[in-house]
C-alpha cells in the first residue's frame, strides 16, 4: 500500500520567551492501526545567545522521536530552530501536541500531519539555515521508490510575504503557510515518489529574512 498523508493541524503562537508550547486538542486525522503523526515546528529566534533546539515533542501524550533539525548558528545572536519529529498514535482523533525548547521562543509554528503505512525512522534527512533577502534554503535528499517526503522552513522578518518550493508541493488548507509574529512558517510534502538520489528540495523567501531555519526528511513504507 502506498504511504498516505494529511495535514490535519497548524498552530501558531506569537510567544515572547517560552520553552513550552501545547496544542491542546489538536486534530490527528483517522485513527488506523499504520498512523503516526508528524509534528513540524519551526520558531523564529530565541532568548540570548546561546544555541537554541527543540528537546522534546509528544503526541497525545506518546513521546515522539527526532528525525530532522537544524538550528541558526550565524548572524543575529537569536537562534532560531525548526524540527520533523515523529510519533507512533494508532488511536484517538484528538490529542494535545506538546513542544519543548532548550532556550525561550518567540513566535512559533507547529504542523500537525496524519501519515500511512510508512516507516518511523528517516530514509534520508536534510538541513540549512541562513540570513538574507531573497534567501535560498536547500538540500539534497534520497528519496526512496514509492516514497513521502516532507520539509518545513521558517524564518524571522516582518517584510516576509511567502515561500515558493521546488522539489516538494506545498501544503494546502491547515498545511498552508502560517504567520507567528515576526515568523513565516511554510511546509511542503509528496507521497508516492520515485526512487532518487540527492533530489534537490529548495525553498525561496520574498522579502528579508533574519534568521532561518530549514528541515527535510524522507520515508520509506513500512
Amino acid at each position: 500500500m502506498p504511504i498516505t498523508f494529511e495535514y490535519t493541524a497548524n498552530y501558531s503562537e506569537a510567544a515572547q520567551n517560552t520553552t513550552e508550547v501545547t496544542d491542546s486538542g489538536a486534530a490527528l486525522g483517522t485513527a488506523a492501526a499504520n498512523r503516526q503523526i508528524l509534528v513540524a515546528a519551526s520558531s523564529g529566534r530565541a532568548s540570548g545567545s546561546g544555541t537554541s533546539l527543540i528537546t522534546g515533542v509528544t503526541v497525545a501524550g506518546v513521546t515522539a522521536t527526532e528525525l530532522a533539525q537544524t538550528n541558526r548558528t550565524g548572524g543575529n545572536p537569536y537562534r532560531a530552530c525548526s524540527a520533523i519529529y515523529i510519533a507512533t498514535v494508532p488511536t484517538g482523533t484528538t490529542g494535545d501536541v506538546v513542544v519543548t525548547w532548550s532556550a525561550g521562543q518567540y513566535d512559533i509554528v507547529i504542523y500537525t500531519i496524519a501519515i500511512y503505512g510508512a516507516a518511523s525512522t528517516a530514509f534520508d534527512t536534510g538541513t540549512a539555515q541562513g540570513q538574507a533577502s531573497g534567501l535560498v534554503l536547500s538540500d539534497t535528499v534520497n528519496i526512496p521508490a514509492n516514497g513521502f517526503a516532507i520539509a518545513v522552513v521558517g524564518g524571522s522578518s516582518g517584510s516576509l510575504s511567502n515561500y515558493t518550493w521546488v522539489g516538494l508541493t506545498e501544503g494546502s488548507g491547515t498545511g498552508a503557510e502560517v504567520q507567528a509574529g515576526s515568523t513565516r512558517v511554510g511546509v511542503a510534502a509528496d507521497t508516492d515518489m520515485s526512487a532518487e538520489t540527492g533530489r534537490t528540495i529548495q525553498s525561496t523567501a520574498t522579502g528579508t529574512q533574519n534568521d532561518a531555519t530549514w528541515a527535510a526528511v524522507s520515508l520509506e513504507q513500512a
